[in-house]
């Protein structure tokens, strides 16, 4: 499969709300209630929610495409995010990382983790950090491959009244 990695842009915030919308679902564990998962969807990852995130500056976006241009991954950090004090240094905060099903196991997430730390440390940061939840096996595996190292746990306010219990990893740069 050939496939093209590029930074988003405004522009792409529909393509992108829809494909976020899709395959947010496939990282929330079956003990997320299904309504706190659409209602999350409907509140940030919207058009207008994307569209104002890579805008404004507040998230560095990669997209993933492929042949005929349509988003099949996408990475984003989170340049606003207060850092946990479970992890050290200048760290990024890796909001966002989705393959979807149909683009697995072809070596994308490792090429677009590799563009999302020559990110990171063009913007001057010295490590990543994320929060998986608890029961996302499949992120925790990948981040672990990566170089994530699991240095905590944090809770994760879905909704108003859904709060997801997540770990915390950090990958210090240069360990990819």
């Amino acid at each position: 499969m050939s496939f093209t990695l590029r930074a988003a842009t405004p522009a792409d915030a529909a393509a992108l709300s829809v494909f976020a919308g899709e395959n947010f679902p496939d990282a929330a564990p079956a003990v997320v209630p299904r309504e706190a998962v659409a209602a999350f969807i409907a509140e940030h990852l919207s058009q207008q929610a994307l569209k104002q995130a890579i805008a404004s500056g507040a998230y560095t976006v990669n997209l993933v495409l492929n042949a005929e241009g349509q988003i099949i991954a996408y990475s984003a950090i989170d340049t606003v995010q207060p850092q946990p004090a479970e992890v050290a240094g200048n760290a990024a905060y890796l909001s966002k990382f989705y393959v979807g099903a149909s683009a697995r196991g072809m070596g994308i997430s490792g090429v677009l983790m590799q563009q999302l730390v020559k990110d990171a440390q063009s913007a001057g940061y010295d490590g990543i950090h994320l929060g998986t939840h608890q029961e996302n096996y499949r992120a925790q595996t990948f981040y672990e491959k990566m170089g994530f190292k699991r240095v905590g746990t944090r809770t994760f306010q879905l909704t108003p009244d859904v709060i997801g219990e997540d770990f915390i990893y950090y990958l210090q740069l240069g360990a990819v």
